[in-house]
């Protein structure tokens, strides 16, 4: 019978850092000094029974092995919490640099929810159960020296102390058994709910426009998703309940059958009973040990299982090699053309479709220096053109070469660093990260030209928050912007421009971009402004014509 869980116990000493030998000894250590502590009481009382006075030497065994309990126990614990820190510090830094790392095919497959939880959960409960781990490592030491001075004094009674702490333990695992097995349930429960609340907080505007269709969310989906969760939680409550009534209950039958039941089975002199009694009392409290610790490391274990799950998943994705010595990619040379050429990508099948939709370009060129429009039709396969061109999306067939040389010998990370881009559902980052040489006055003009002044004062710390869609979307212009990169894609980036910033992005800033040397490849429905571009491309039905 495992008292603590395995998992979390071998995940402890696998991030020890080779100190698993002196967690083992600051454990029996501490053990030793609860044993002495013990021992003292024991003295302590027996010569008080034949004296009537103080013992002195049970005092100063008292004080010696509690101020060694005290020192033992620090020092185990900083190595088990430093172990426990140590080991989830790092998993969470390989999910997260796995993830960045991670291919674009595999990420847009990826659950945020799941990855939240698991990374960005409460992990207090794990570091605590590290502290449990010491104390029972040393409770089974003090158990084990109990049990041998037990057998000294009477062996039915050590045997009969033990078989009922085993019992204790057994009943105690079984109820907990019970109540990991409802934790994944209880978590389905509670996601329903929380994805339930995330309607209401994403979609309120509609819901208050539209009483009936508040009303309906909230009766068919809401309440239910709260009653169900609400039930199961108190269910599996009720279980957590009964088992520390259980353990408060069992704990004290060590003294009522050794009183009650000993005496009935063997003889028994009266002062052995005594100090059977007297020990068994004592030896309470490490056994409360043992009892808690097996919850606790189980669930410990399921928050590290939860990480585990995660980083093998990521694992299983293809993953970019790590940047070593600060060697990063570097862009190929584009002085003529990209050229795209029978580039095909089948889209995964959706339910209703007869057969999987297709995106098919037979030839699509990009020449240095100049401004092409693409347009479409909404589902014409615009966007996933571009993150095929920017070298996010593996095209199923076909190739892609750079002044003719294919991408594949150009390498992905090199092939990207040639872009800077746009998309629909971009994101803005509170600074303007991997952009060391960027000269403040270049920041400053086109802050200016994308009329951010009076928000963006400082390069170094972006606003986030408080703005308006425009201004949001010019805030990521910028970033691209700043990024300094020889071709730039934006995918309707004027969707949230008010008519004066639409008419100034398209005659002044795209204008001013090319003139600056990058080359423009800009998805638009503004037809009245297609008079910019050197070309127009159509998408029609996933097939440029």
């Amino acid at each position: 019978m495992h008292i603590i869980d395995k998992k979390f116990s071998e995940f402890v000493f696998a991030n020890s850092q080779g100190q698993k030998t002196k967690i083992y000894l600051a454990a029996a250590a501490n053990g030793l000094c609860m044993g002495l502590l013990m021992y003292s009481l024991t003295v302590g009382l027996g010569d008080f029974a034949e004296t009537r006075q103080v013992s002195f030497r049970a005092l100063i065994i008292f004080a010696l092995s509690l101020a060694a309990y005290y020192i033992t126990q620090k020092w185990g614990g900083e190595l088990v919490a430093s172990s426990m820190q140590r080991g989830l510090i790092s998993i969470e830094r390989r999910i997260t640099d796995k993830l960045r790392r991670m291919d674009y095919a595999a990420f847009s497959e990826t659950d945020p929810e799941h990855i939240y939880a698991a990374v960005g959960g409460d992990k207090y409960g794990a570091v605590m159960a590290a502290r449990f781990l010491l104390s029972a490592l040393s409770s089974i030491v003090v158990v084990l020296l109990t049990g041998v001075y037990l057998c000294t004094v009477s062996i039915p009674g050590a045997l009969l102390v033990g078989a009922t702490l085993v019992l204790v333990l057994k009943l105690r695992k079984i109820i907990d058994e019970k109540v990991a097995a409802r934790a994944a349930e209880d978590g389905e429960a509670t996601d329903k709910f929380t994805s339930s609340i995330k309607d209401i907080l994403e979609g309120f505007n509609e819901l208050k426009m539209n009483r009936r269709r508040s009303d309906e969310l909230f009766e068919s989906e809401i309440a239910p998703a709260s009653e169900k969760k609400s039930l199961r939680q108190l269910t599996s409550e009720l279980l957590r309940m009964q088992s520390s009534i259980l353990e408060q209950v069992t704990l004290f039958m060590p003294l009522g059958l050794t009183l009650f039941l000993l005496p009935a089975i063997t003889e028994i002199e009266p002062n052995n009973l005594v100090k059977i009694i007297s020990i068994t009392l004592i030896v309470i409290w490490p056994a409360y040990m043992l009892v808690q610790i097996g919850p606790v490391s189980t669930a410990a274990a399921s928050t590290i299982g939860r990480l585990q799950e995660v980083e093998k998943k990521l694992d299983a994705a293809s993953l970019e090699p790590e940047t070593v010595d600060g060697v990063y990619p570097t862009p190929p040379s584009f002085t003529d053309k990209i050229v795209c050429e029978n580039l095909t990508y089948e889209y995964k099948m959706r339910e209703g479709d007869k057969e999987p939709f297709k995106l098919s370009i037979p030839e699509l060129h990009l020449s240095e220096g100049e401004l092409v429009v693409m347009r479409g039709g909404n589902g014409s396969g615009k966007s996933t053109f571009m993150r095929l061109l920017a070298g996010l999306t593996i095209p199923s067939g076909g190739t892609i070469t750079v002044d003719g040389v294919d991408k594949t010998e150009i390498g992905d990370a090199n092939y990207r660093a040639l872009f800077s881009l746009v998309m629909t559902d971009f994101h803005l980052f509170d600074k303007l990260y991997g952009m060391p040489d960027l000269d403040p006055q270049y920041f400053r003009k086109w802050v200016g030209v994308l009329g951010l002044t009076e928000l963006f004062t400082d390069m170094k710390k972006l606003p986030t928050v408080n703005l308006s869609s425009g201004q949001r979307k010019r805030a990521a212009l910028l970033a691209a912007i700043c990024e300094q990169r020889k071709v730039m894609l934006l995918d309707e980036v004027a969707a949230d421009f008010d008519p004066y910033f639409r008419e100034k992005f398209y005659r002044e800033i795209l204008p001013a971009l090319k003139a600056e040397g990058k080359t423009l490849f800009v998805i638009s429905h503004d037809d009245r402004y297609y008079d910019i571009a050197d070309r127009i491309i159509t998408l029609s039905e996933g097939t440029s014509v």
